[in-house]
């Protein structure tokens, strides 16, 4: 099953903020007791990943609950 197959079969939520995302996004699961973060991730390594950081880094380092890393070629 696709994952967009899936998400529509669950309670999917999205939400706008600003700031640093490993800070938002962790502060996000906090104030909403989310269980599961699944994320899109580009793959990026060396120089573009120090040049551009990491999101998924960010939050993986943030949060305490499962994150699902899906790579964007997949989506």
């Amino acid at each position: 099953m696709g994952p967009w197959k899936w998400c529509r079969r669950r309670h999917v939520t999205s939400h706008l903020g600003s700031g640093p995302p490993g800070r938002v996004i962790g502060s996000y699961i906090d104030d909403h007791r989310i269980g599961l973060v699944v994320m899109g991730t580009h793959g990026r390594t060396g120089t573009e990943r120090y040049l551009l950081g990491s999101v998924t880094e960010a939050v993986l380092r943030k949060v305490t609950v499962p994150v699902c890393c899906v790579p964007m070629s997949e989506l």
